[in-house]
C-alpha cells in the first residue's frame, strides 16, 4: 500500500472509531442473562430473609426457554430485590425502555420492575416529582402478560439499570422472564 492509499485508510479508521464512540452511548448492550437460562448469573439478589422473601431461578417460572425468575414474598415487613449487575449506557434526554413477560397469584401490593438513571459518579438519579419509572404487577393475572416500562434520561444521566423489588407489603409470587431493553 502507497502512502496515499495509507492515509485515507487511517482517517477511515478513525472516524469509525469516533462513530463508534458516540453510538455506544445511544444503544443500549444486551441484556446478560435475559431469561434466567444461566441461573442468577448477571444478576443480584438481595433479601431480608430468604425463608420468608426470596427470589429464585425455576422452570416453573419460564414464559420461554428452561427457566425463569420467581419472587417470592410472603411478608408484611421484608422485601426481596432483584437487580441486573451491569448498567447501561444512556444519553440525557433519549428515551428507554424494558419489556418482560410476567404472571402473579395472590398479590396484595405490587411488584415491581423501575428502569433507574445515575450519573457518572455512580449517584441515583430520580424521576422528576410526579412521574413514576416503572412497571407494575399488581393483580393476580396468572396468565403469562407483557409489561413495559419506559423513562426519558434525566439531564446529567450517563447510566440505567434494572431494579425489581416487591416493597415490604407482603406481595406473594410472581414469575418474570424475558427481559429486553430497548432505545425508543
Amino acid at each position: 500500500m502507497n502512502s496515499f492509499q495509507l492515509v485515507p485508510a487511517v482517517a477511515f479508521s478513525a472516524f469509525l472509531s469516533v462513530q463508534s464512540v458516540s453510538f455506544a452511548a445511544d444503544s443500549v448492550s444486551a441484556v446478560v442473562n435475559p431469561g434466567f437460562e444461566k441461573g442468577l448469573e448477571g444478576w443480584k439478589v438481595r433479601t431480608d430473609d430468604p425463608a420468608k422473601a426470596s427470589a429464585t431461578v425455576t422452570r416453573e417460572a419460564a414464559k420461554s426457554g428452561s427457566a425463569g425468575l420467581q419472587v417470592q414474598d410472603d411478608s408484611d415487613t421484608l422485601d426481596v430485590t432483584v437487580s441486573h449487575n451491569a448498567r447501561f449506557p444512556v444519553s440525557a434526554g433519549k428515551t428507554y425502555a424494558v419489556t418482560f413477560q410476567g404472571r402473579s397469584w395472590q398479590v396484595k401490593r405490587s411488584i415491581c420492575v423501575y428502569i433507574r438513571f445515575f450519573d457518572a459518579k455512580g449517584v441515583h438519579l430520580p424521576p422528576p416529582t410526579g412521574l413514576r419509572h416503572l412497571a407494575e404487577i399488581d393483580a393476580e393475572i396468572p396468565e403469562w402478560k407483557e409489561y413495559a416500562v419506559s423513562a426519558t434520561a434525566p439531564e446529567g444521566a450517563t447510566e440505567m439499570d434494572l431494579y425489581v423489588r416487591t416493597n415490604k407489603r407482603g406481595v406473594g409470587k410472581a414469575h418474570l422472564d424475558d427481559f429486553v431493553f430497548s432505545v425508543k
